[in-house]
């Protein structure tokens, strides 16, 4: 995951918090291994937009 802020040259600043479409509530410990549910879901999303 990345953060970023913009700023153009006149001092106005681009960019902030992002509230995620879906919450999913897990135990950090399960983040990356095998049936992580944050990955099965954005997987899901992905094949749902082709």
């Amino acid at each position: 995951m990345t953060t970023s802020i913009y700023v153009d040259r006149k001092g106005v600043v681009f960019g902030g918090k992002i509230t995620p479409d879906e919450i999913i509530s897990e135990p950090f410990i399960s983040v990356g291994l095998n049936g992580d549910p944050v990955i099965k879901r954005a997987s899901e999303w992905i094949y749902e937009k082709n």
